[in-house]
């Protein structure tokens, strides 16, 4: 009988050595040992991690649903254009909106143009705001408190309904959060670097929304209250102004050209009582929402006192503020205020937190289910009546014939003619032979037309399109365009009723 010789399998020296040291090889620990450090680093910051994940998953939903709203369409409009005529463009209007644009136009080059793509860095800054709420809480009270503010930050419809538009305001809370969060830490260790990052922070949310730098009277608040808590108050102060100062300086531009285009605001109707009243719930999204956070939040104010000085501050000052400035300039719009959302998260997470761990977890959930209607509200398919241009793209595309040309209205149909390009490729839209100059060529967020008795010519169809609730589509034209389609004998054919819009196709009427 034969037998085989069996042979071992060749053994590196190192790993060798192990087995006879009885260790086992390192190189084979290396996968166990990433993720024990991966687990370690989430343990460790589970507390923010958590609502900046959840809040980002909330405002994904659906986030490409709701048409390009009017405001949303100014950004299309903007954001798409080489830099040299974004630059001009910001010459004639919108240059407070400067940074956002050019933010946005490197944005669209890696990422694209689709609603979706426009909306994504607001979702995205959503869930920073999210996770640095929760930040500031744990800095200030615990990471228990800390995790509960920054999920019911995210629950907050709100959160949903600006982490969902191209529009800067989602940014502006991200750096109102953020430069809390700074400022905390500078205060704590009056650290040189800490007031560089401070004052950058400050310099960001100047440029992003100018109005959010009213933010700056609850931090001096803080300053001058803890300065009587540091071994050195005079430096403390000082360093906090002088770091303001030199950030106001670098936005003061900004500042300069805003106040030159004040007339783009002038369409805001002074303040009423009504509005007053009114701007909690369109703050929060929610009016019933809006009132359990804010009672909640006066717990925590009874609880803990002195300690909710800024969280309370960055709730109250800036809506009391901007009210006492509209005095002279009208500037209370819900959507300039959403970051004090922010405070009343911390507050109220306070509150609950005071109540016990199982109040909490019920009070963020209480938040969820009565934000659920504005939620789902948020995500409809449009937005403050404005025309579904995704529905109005498809009949287009479906109806149009070659030498068809579009109207586009005059009376509450601001950017249609920019909706419509956002969502019907060049090859199917009509004719639109009234556009002079287009709106890259005439440096405005739309194009300019011309007279329609020279220009319209006697296309074989024409459509007509009706917005803002107008009750027929020729309504909505400008009379010297209604005019003219009248004295060369055009008349409906057909008409479409859309969600925010209807459309009418108009054929020159049979002569006999």
């Amino acid at each position: 009988m034969r037998v085989e010789a069996i042979t071992a399998p060749k053994v590196s020296r190192s790993s060798e050595a192990a087995l006879l040291h009885g260790r086992r090889d390192p190189a084979s620990m290396w996968p166990a040992a990433g993720i024990a450090l991966v687990l370690s680093w989430l343990r460790a910051r589970v507390f923010w991690v958590l609502p900046a994940a959840a809040t980002l998953v909330i405002c994904l939903i659906d986030i490409g649903r709701p048409a390009l709203w009017q405001d949303e369409l100014a950004t299309y409009s903007a954001a798409r254009r080489p830099l040299l005529d974004l630059v001009r463009l910001l010459r004639h209007g919108d240059a407070v909106l400067a940074p956002y644009y050019l933010l946005l136009h490197g944005w669209i080059g890696v990422v694209g143009d689709s609603p979706t793509a426009l909306r994504l860095p607001s979702a995205l800054a959503m869930a920073g705001s999210a996770g640095l709420t929760a930040a500031l809480a744990a800095r200030l009270f615990g990471r228990w408190e800390g995790c509960v503010a920054g999920l019911t930050f995210g629950c907050l419809p709100v959160v949903s309904r600006y982490g969902q538009e191209a529009r800067p305001y989602a940014l502006a809370v991200l750096l109102v959060a953020g430069t809390a969060f700074l400022l905390v830490v500078a205060v704590q260790r009056q650290a040189r670097a800490d007031w560089v990052r401070y004052g950058l922070g400050i310099a960001a949310l100047g440029a992003v929304q100018l109005t959010t730098l009213l933010v700056l009277v609850p931090h001096l608040l803080v300053v001058l209250v803890e300065r009587r808590q540091v071994r050195a108050p005079t430096a403390l102060v000082r360093s906090w102004g002088r770091t303001v100062a030199l950030a106001l300086l670098a936005v003061s531009p900004i500042a300069v050209v805003g106040w030159r285009q004040r007339g783009q605001i002038s369409w805001i109707p002074p303040l009423s009582l009504a509005q007053v009243q009114a701007l909690p719930g369109q703050v929060f999204g929610s009016s019933a929402v809006a009132e359990l956070v804010l009672v909640v939040a006066v717990v925590g104010v009874l609880r803990f006192r002195g300690r909710t000085l800024l969280a309370a501050s960055l709730l109250l000052v800036p809506p009391v503020l901007l009210v006492v400035l509209s005095e002279q300039v009208p500037l209370v719009r819900p959507r300039y205020l959403i970051h004090i959302v922010v405070g009343a998260a911390v507050l109220a997470a306070v509150g609950a937190c005071a109540l016990g761990r199982r109040a909490a977890v019920i009070f963020v959930v209480a938040v969820a289910l009565l934000g659920l209607p504005a939620q789902v509200d948020v995500r409809s398919a449009t937005r403050a009546g404005q025309p579904d241009y995704p529905e109005i793209a498809a009949l287009l595309h479906a109806q149009v014939r070659p030498g068809d040309a579009l109207v586009m209205p005059g009376s509450g149909g601001l950017r249609f003619r920019v909706g419509v390009a956002a969502y019907l490729p060049r090859r199917f839209r009509p004719e639109d032979p009234l556009l002079r100059r287009s709106a890259l060529d005439a440096a405005r967020l739309d194009g300019v037309e011309c007279s329609p008795a020279t220009c319209l010519g006697r296309p074989p169809r024409v459509w007509v399109a009706c917005v803002d609730g107008c009750r027929t589509p020729e309504e909505s034209l400008l009379p010297e365009t209604r005019e003219v389609l009248r004295r060369e004998g055009y008349e409906v054919a057909h008409s479409w009723r859309l969600r925010g819009a209807e459309l009418a196709l108009e054929v020159p009427r049979v002569r006999r």
